[in-house]
């Protein structure tokens, strides 16, 4: 869930609803750490192998990279897109900011 929706269950799963996934793309490990602590964020950060930051989402180990909630979050706009349009999407524009780092760029590979 995106927005609204999310925003009335953090409440309820605080644990659950992640927040402020845009800006670990391409982080390390150790910066996103620090940022989702000082932002006192209840989720369960783990490293992942390629040093970034993964999330544990229950008891039985599954985790997710941020790329992946990103992936997950740009899959519910598009079925959202093609509820409202009542049209087929096969397309998207994703645009990256000038500022981005190298790590940033190849976490963003499309396959």
């Amino acid at each position: 869930m995106v927005g609204e929706e999310a925003a009335g269950l953090v409440a309820r799963y605080p644990d659950k609803v992640f927040s402020r996934v845009k800006d670990l793309i391409g982080k390390p490990f150790g910066y996103a750490k620090r940022m989702l602590d000082a932002s006192y964020l209840p989720f369960d950060a783990i490293e992942n192998p390629r040093g970034g930051v993964g999330f544990r989402v229950d008891d039985s180990g599954t985790v997710y990279s941020v790329v992946e909630l990103m992936a997950m979050i740009l899959g519910y706009a598009m079925k959202l897109a093609e509820f409202h349009s009542k049209l087929s999407i096969t397309d998207a524009v994703i645009t990256v900011p000038p500022c981005g780092r190298d790590s940033y760029l190849d976490d963003h590979s499309l396959k």
